[in-house]
């Protein structure tokens, strides 16, 4: 609270404190004080001033997600405070970074996070979210090919994998008679070792049902197996 007078004469007391010639009064918590006036005569003008409190520190997270395994969410924290801030999280596990405002959480399983962050004023503010993983392999393979094609596509056995597969461990074709007509190994999603053209030995393979199998391992360490069948046509 802060005074401003031209009559130097006068002296004031705020609350039940004496009368003194003070004129400023710092570090009043939030509240209501009555605040009084003196002059040389002895005659009190007496007024109430209201001490505003800070503004509320205020903390969002988003709303609860689900993601599939193997993708990745951006972490939009909203807060109303431009200080600087102490984030307390309960756990930093697949998160890029523990005191920003806009975290990669990279999570391999279901995880509940919660945030408190602190001002230099020493206010408080959390909030929490729940950031589910769905465990699905979303895996695609084609069950027909025609490798003179016009159409690229069309012409190659080309398999799609989604976010949660990390590493092709094997790819294997094999022709009706169980002959190996294909095969990759310790590939990458999307190498192009895992496209087979039609091809075997250097010549377009004849048409029928080829089989494939495939061991893929994911994100989290697990690995899965799938088999199934391509129809060559020409």
């Amino acid at each position: 609270i802060n005074i401003t007078t031209a009559d130097s004469t006068l002296l004031f007391a705020l609350g039940d404190n004496g009368f003194s010639g003070l004129t400023e009064y710092e570090g009043l918590e939030a509240g209501e004080y009555d605040l009084q006036a003196q002059d040389v005569y002895g005659c009190v003008e007496e007024q109430t001033v209201t001490v505003p409190g800070p503004p509320e520190l205020v903390l969002a997270l988003p709303a609860d997600t689900t993601i599939l395994l193997g993708e990745e969410l951006q972490i939009e924290i909203f807060t109303n405070s431009t200080d600087s801030l102490v984030y307390t999280w309960n756990t930093t596990e697949y998160l890029s970074c523990d005191n920003c405002l806009t975290p990669l959480a990279s999570p391999l399983t279901t995880i509940r996070y919660s945030l408190v962050v602190t001002d230099e004023n020493g206010c408080k503010a959390g909030d929490e979210m729940l950031l589910e993983v769905r465990r699905v392999i979303d895996v695609f393979f084609p069950n027909a090919m025609a490798p003179t094609a016009a159409v690229d596509l069309n012409a190659r056995f080309e398999p799609v994998f989604g976010p949660a597969v990390a590493r092709v461990n094997s790819l294997q074709i094999f022709d009706r008679w169980g002959a190996l007509v294909h095969e990759a190994r310790n590939a990458l999603p999307g190498d192009a070792s895992l496209i087979w053209d039609g091809r075997h030995d250097g010549d377009y393979v004849m048409p029928g049902v080829y089989i494939w199998a495939v061991e893929l391992e994911l994100v989290d360490g697990g690995k899965e197996k799938f088999r199934g069948d391509v129809t060559v046509v020409r």
